[in-house]
C-alpha cells in the first residue's frame, strides 16, 4: 500500500512503514507534497508532487524524477489508460508522457480555460478523457492527439464529480446534483431519494464505494451511502468507516 501525504510518501507492506523524502539527490521524489499516486496499465508506479513527477523503480526501490515540458510544475492528477498512455492534469497543461524522449510533453495548453484551478480529469471505460470544470465539461480523444469533441456547460457550478463504469457522471456543488451521460451527451435526471437526502447538505466529498454505491461525505461531517441498485439513501457516522482523517492523504 502507498500512502501519500503532505510530508513525504509512505509503504506500507503490512507489517512496517517506509517512507520517501525529497532530498537533493536526484533519485528522491521531487517534493514531499504528494497530490497524487497512480499505477498504470503496465504497473508502474507515478507519483505527482508539488513540483514534478516521478517513476518507481522497483528493482533499486528509488525514484526516477521525470522532466514536463511545460511552465507549470505542481502535477495534481496522473491518469493511465488502457493502452498505456499516461496524461499529467497540471490545470493549465495538459501533458502525455512520451516514451522515446522520457518526457511529458504539452499536449493541450490553456486546459484550464477559466482559470478555475480546479479541473478534474476522469477516464472513461470508453477510452475518452473526461474533463469536469466548475462551469463546463469537456471530452478528449487520447489516441487522436487530445482532440476537444465536445463540450456541454453545467447545470450549477460543480465542485465535486465522480465517472462511474456505466458512464454516468454525477456532479454536485451549491447544494445541487446533476448526471450527465457521457454516451448520449444528454443530462438525466437524478435519482428523487438522493436529492431529497442531500437536501441542504453541502457536498465535500463524492466518489464510489462498490460498483452500485456512491459514499458521500458532507459538510456537517456526516458520511453518507446511495444504492443505486434500489435507489436506497442511508446516513452513516463517521466511527462506522475505516477512512484517513481529514481525507489529506492519497492511498492506493
Amino acid at each position: 500500500m502507498w500512502i501519500g501525504t503532505e510530508r513525504g510518501l509512505n509503504r506500507y507492506n503490512g507489517y512496517d512503514f517506509h517512507q520517501y523524502l525529497h532530498g537533493p539527490d536526484s533519485t528522491t521524489i521531487p517534493d514531499n507534497r504528494i497530490y497524487d499516486i497512480c499505477i498504470d496499465s503496465l504497473d508502474r508506479l507515478w507519483v505527482g508532487t508539488e513540483d514534478g513527477v516521478a517513476l518507481y523503480d522497483p528493482a533499486l526501490d528509488n525514484f526516477r524524477r521525470i522532466p514536463i515540458n511545460s511552465d507549470e510544475k505542481a502535477v495534481y492528477q496522473i491518469l493511465s489508460d488502457p493502452s498505456g498512455r499516461v496524461m499529467l492534469n497540471m490545470q493549465e497543461d495538459l501533458c502525455i508522457y512520451d516514451s522515446l524522449s522520457c518526457s511529458f510533453v504539452q499536449a493541450v495548453q490553456g486546459f484550464d480555460r477559466f482559470f478555475s484551478y480546479h479541473s478534474v480529469c476522469r477516464m472513461g471505460s470508453d477510452g475518452l478523457l473526461w474533463v469536469v470544470s466548475p462551469c463546463e465539461i469537456r471530452c478528449f480523444d487520447p489516441s487522436s492527439s487530445m482532440e476537444n469533441i465536445d463540450n456541454w456547460p453545467c447545470l450549477h457550478f460543480v465542485t465535486e464529480s465522480v465517472l462511474l463504469p456505466d458512464g454516468t457522471l454525477w456532479m454536485t456543488g451549491h447544494g445541487r446534483i446533476s448526471v450527465f451521460d457521457t454516451r448520449t451527451g444528454l443530462y438525466v435526471k437524478p435519482p428523487r431519494n438522493l436529492v431529497d437526502g442531500l437536501a441542504g447538505r453541502e457536498v465535500q466529498m463524492l466518489c464510489t464505494n462498490s460498483e452500485t454505491e456512491l459514499l458521500i461525505k458532507t459538510s456537517d461531517g456526516l458520511f453518507h451511502l446511495f444504492d443505486r441498485a434500489v435507489g436506497a439513501f442511508s446516513t452513516l457516522s463517521p466511527e462506522s468507516l475505516d477512512l484517513p482523517s481529514g481525507f489529506d492523504v492519497k492511498i492506493i
